[in-house]
């Protein structure tokens, strides 16, 4: 059986981020059995959780149901790895997470500029909305 880590990064970051780089660095040298994907998000929550769908479809294409998932995410990436973890019944590393994102980045509403990408939006009311709908309850904290 195939072990995959997802790792999601946070708000206005990339796979590029020094913490997304260390953590795949470390797992390559200590636990080269496990792959390790770290998706490019879209930079509105909807889009986002609909890309992480995506690569989660595609694992399991690739890998029917012969692989074990497990979800590492910060900040904002911590509020969709409980997500996964609830959607999916996989383990999850949280790392700083934000837990009402939909109140902490109201102070963020505007334009924006992704440091790492340099891609420019606009963080809209309406991106709060589809944060509060993607919120769950943690049924399982143990994982």
């Amino acid at each position: 059986m195939k072990s995959v880590l997802l790792y999601l990064h946070g708000f206005n970051s990339s796979p590029g981020s020094a913490k997304a780089q260390q953590m795949a660095a470390w797992v390559a040298a200590n636990r080269p059995d496990i792959e390790v994907i770290i998706p490019a998000q879209p930079n509105t929550p909807a889009t986002a959780w609909a890309a992480i769908e995506q690569t989660i479809a595609d694992l399991q294409r690739r890998y029917g149901s012969d692989y074990k998932l497990g979800a590492v995410g910060s900040s904002l990436g911590g509020f969709m790895a409980t997500r996964v973890s609830e959607q999916y019944g996989c383990r999850a590393a949280l790392i700083n997470p934000a837990v009402r994102p939909h109140e902490l980045l109201c102070d963020y509403l505007g334009p924006q500029t992704n440091p790492y990408t340099g891609e420019q939006y606009e963080l809209l009311p309406q991106h709060m909305d589809e944060l509060r709908a993607l919120a769950v309850p943690v049924t399982a904290p143990e994982r």
